[in-house]
């Protein structure tokens, strides 16, 4: 893994977001109100051509995949739970999240994390753990102001939580059960608007993504 670029596929519109869905497929939001009501997408990795699209009024926030169902979250906070074909099978309430930034799925649980502003006001930002029909198992809250936009999250092989903020410039690991965090990485360690953050399982490093295009890896001991 050196960066090299394997392929490249066009797509109709500026994407928002993505997940890996099988080796064949990946799903794709775009926030962009050009494109209609039509801001889910299903791109064919073999024909490069989008082929399944799923309805979504509302600007989709997030999009992660759990075996063969793709979870959708909007900025209304609706989880719409989906096939790859794009019909929609079921739908989550988060009744008790006011606004979302981000969504995974690891370990059968969803992880949703909600920034300090939204259209409503300002509320403390925090990162949500819940079960797979949206019941809490645990909630982090920001109550020392490290964090405002929660953008991007990522679990290790232990369950720790990785959380970028593209704002604050900083990484924070926020502990299993979501009691305990510190910050790990800030300006002084590289992060210039991070954006994206993953483990790589394979090596136990974590990538953080500037905004820039720059990519790092961190050895975390």
């Amino acid at each position: 893994m050196d960066g090299t670029r394997e392929d490249r596929f066009n797509l109709s519109s500026k994407p928002f977001n993505l997940t890996v869905i099988d080796k064949e497929h990946v799903g794709i939001t775009y926030s962009d109100n050009n494109v209609s009501t039509d801001r889910i997408a299903i791109l064919n990795t073999i024909t490069k051509k989008e082929e399944k699209y799923g309805k979504c009024i509302i600007t989709p926030e997030g999009i992660a995949c759990n075996n063969d169902d793709v979870y959708v979250l909007s900025m209304d906070n609706r989880l719409d739970v989906m096939r790859k074909e794009g019909n929609i099978v079921r739908t989550i309430s988060l009744p008790n999240i006011k606004r979302v930034s981000t969504l995974i799925i690891e370990d059968g649980k969803l992880f949703i994390g909600e920034p300090m502003f939204h259209a409503r006001g300002s509320v403390t930002p925090s990162i949500n753990c819940l079960d797979l029909d949206g019941k809490l198992i645990w909630e982090f809250n920001d109550d020392e102001g490290e964090i405002s936009n929660p953008f991007s999250m990522a679990l290790d092989g232990v369950g720790n939580v990785y959380v970028c903020d593209v704002y604050a410039h900083i990484v924070v690991v926020i502990s299993p059960d979501g009691k305990h965090y510190r910050k790990l990485l800030s300006e002084a360690d590289g992060m210039q608007s991070p954006i994206r953050v993953m483990w790589d399982k394979r090596s136990d490093f974590l990538l953080v993504c500037n905004e820039n295009g720059e990519i790092i890896f961190y050895d975390i001991e």
